[in-house]
């Protein structure tokens, strides 16, 4: 379906997307903002180079790093920095006017133009010569009118006071078309930056990737490069459509990234496909925002960020494998309801997969009637088969259980036997294991020393959190920015959400020092993502 070919009115996704881009991100060509972690990883680490950066690990620009390699890669990456920018800035550095006492651009043969016609009026002799007796002499209608060159950082002067550049950059100003000198000097500066041209899409098509772009920005969660972005724009205009959610994102993976003879997928860039499977997310969201239930009730696959409800690996619940259509329809409201009842998607999840192997347990073409005690008592001892593991049965078993229960009493499938019951049939558990950890483990993990060795800052200020206020993997790397409140007394509290008992909000007391690591940690995510996080640990 083609959403986007409905009339351009509020409720089609066209007046939605018109409404919803901004005006910047309007242009045939995006230029991403420099400032942005989302596009660039920062800047080259020469002074002069205005190039972004692309080669992280040393802060050198793709130019750069060739050359740093080309010098044998020299240690003193700091003294061979200097010395390439003080190269770069003569490299730019306009040209005077051999005459003494000239500051004009050089025009030819190392002469202003105005000297240039000198020379050549006194029949070109020998140059050196020439020079040894000719001086600057300022122009006779204004002996102080000679002009600066207009254009950033350039000393030479103009050729006459009517221009306002020098020679040099004249005719690089009327090469670029004569555009506005403002618009000009923009586009200089920003001439190493990458672009991502979209003039060659439809425009409906061009008008996604727009908002695509700009979604990227606002989330500023993730780092896309250029390059990526145009892979991705280079893929949809060879697709035969005219929106990206004319295809699934099973169809796109297959076009990007088709399966071999050998039976193996193709490799692709998965930072460009993934940048079109989330573009694609984004405006069926915006198309369902007002109601996302009904869009996604009928479906066999619901897709669970539409109600911002995704946790962990938990990101479809499938119905397709219910084939009966009197078992689906019951197990889609269950779902719906629980979910309503803030039970753990998780959880949800578990249940419909076990609801799935009932199906199958029951013949295709069954009918409610033949949902019996005895039916139950069989799969139940497929169940024993299929999952030996206790724990496993048991929440099978109670799922059932609970699922027929609330089918009865909110009336959802009149046609169920009355015996179709599960007593206290699910199996005893074992004995608990023991959970804690040796003490000399303990004291290794504990350790400083072993904790310095730990790569990243992030997970350095993790496992403390892990040991000291016992949470889950799970609560900690779902932390808030702002997960440290105080008592009247000023005293620290962790405060964290207990998602595993209902998302309770939960409190629990921390150093000074572990708050003192978490504000270390909150400066460290507010350089890399300026626009915010919602997260400690982004």
């Amino acid at each position: 379906m083609n959403t986007l070919r409905t009339s351009p009115g509020t409720t089609g996704l066209l007046g939605k997307l018109m409404k919803t881009v901004r005006p910047e991100f309007r242009a045939e060509a995006f230029c991403p903002p420099r400032d942005s972690p989302v596009f660039f990883p920062g800047e080259c680490r020469i002074p002069s180079c205005s190039t972004t950066l692309t080669m992280g690990r040393l802060r050198l620009c793709r130019t750069h790093h060739h050359r740093w390699a080309a010098a044998e890669r020299p240690v003193d990456l700091d003294g061979w920095s200097a010395q390439e920018d003080v190269r770069l800035r003569q490299r730019r550095q306009v040209s005077a006017c051999l005459v003494g006492g000239c500051n004009r651009a050089q025009a030819t043969h190392g002469l202003c133009h105005r000297h240039a016609s000198q020379w050549t009026n006194a029949g070109r002799p020998t140059l050196g010569t020439w020079l040894g007796r000719t001086h600057y002499e300022p122009p006779r209608a204004s002996r102080s009118a000679e002009r600066t060159c207009e254009f950033p950082d350039c000393p030479r002067w103009t050729d006459s006071t009517d221009t306002q550049l020098c020679h040099t950059h004249h005719n690089r100003w009327r090469k670029h078309g004569r555009p506005p000198l403002d618009t000009w000097y923009d586009d200089l500066a920003r001439c190493g930056d990458p672009k991502i041209r979209l003039d060659q899409l439809v425009p409906g098509l061009r008008l996604e990737f727009q908002f695509g772009l700009q979604h990227r920005l606002d989330e500023g969660l993730r780092f896309t490069p250029a390059r990526a972005v145009r892979r991705a724009v280079s893929w949809a205009c060879q697709a035969p459509i005219t929106s990206l959610i004319d295809w699934d994102e099973t169809r796109w993976r297959d076009h990007v990234a088709p399966i071999t003879p050998s039976g193996k997928r193709k490799g692709h860039n998965v930072v460009a496909f993934r940048f079109i499977a989330d573009t694609r997310f984004a405006l069926e969201h915006l198309l369902i925002a007002d109601d996302p239930w009904a869009d996604q009730y009928p479906r066999d696959i619901w897709d669970l960020r539409h109600f911002a409800l995704a946790e962990g690996e938990t990101r479809y619940l499938r119905f397709g494998g219910i084939v009966q259509p009197w078992l689906r329809e019951p197990a889609k409201r269950w779902c719906r309801w629980r979910i309503s009842t803030d039970i753990s998607v998780n959880t949800v999840a578990q249940n419909l997969r076990f609801l799935a192997h009932l199906s199958r347990h029951l013949t295709p073409n069954a009918e409610p009637s033949d949902l019996t005690r005895a039916r139950i008592e069989t799969w139940i001892a497929a169940l024993a088969v299929d999952y030996p593991d206790v724990f496993t049965r048991r929440a099978a078993i109670n799922s059932l259980s609970r699922f027929l229960a609330d089918t009865r009493a909110h009336n959802w499938q009149p046609d169920l036997p009355r015996d179709a019951i599960v007593y206290n049939d699910a199996p005893p558990t074992p004995p608990a294991k023991p959970r804690w950890i040796s003490e000399h483990l303990m004291r290794q993990m504990e350790n400083p020393t072993n904790l310095g060795l730990i790569s990243t800052d992030d997970l350095r200020l993790m496992v403390p959190l892990l040991i000291s206020c016992g949470l889950r993997m799970k609560d900690a790397r779902r932390l808030r920015f702002d997960c440290v409140t105080r008592d009247d007394t000023g005293a620290p509290y962790l405060t964290w959400v207990n998602h595993k008992i209902h998302g309770r909000i939960a409190f629990f007391p921390i150093s000074q020092a572990m708050a003192d690591e978490i504000d270390t940690q909150q400066k460290r995510v507010q350089l890399r993502f300026s626009a915010g996080s919602r997260f400690l640990f982004p």
